[in-house]
């Protein structure tokens, strides 16, 4: 596999990034497959509305106060397909 080109990208907008952040892991439990779901339960939904809004606000403060950079290396790579007959 030979390289055709590898970057790296320096001090990516985390305010862009924020945006994609996938929260479903942090409420993967229970019967919900989605974030949605458990703010809406009627035994849960107080607390995780609660949790959600924590984490928000902390993410908030890391992008805010430029507490943490982020950085991504990426590459494109050549493949070859061998159809073996």
């Amino acid at each position: 596999m030979s390289t055709v080109q590898i970057g790296v990208i320096y001090l990516l907008d985390l305010n862009i990034l924020s945006d994609y952040i996938d929260w479903t892991p942090f409420f993967n439990h229970g019967n919900y497959r989605e974030i949605s779901g458990h703010l809406q339960d009627e035994v849960v939904g107080v607390e995780a509305q609660k949790l959600f809004n924590d984490a928000k606000a902390l993410l908030n403060k890391i992008v805010s106060e430029k507490l943490i950079q982020a950085k991504a290396v990426v590459g494109i790579f050549l493949q070859i397909h061998l159809v073996m007959i």
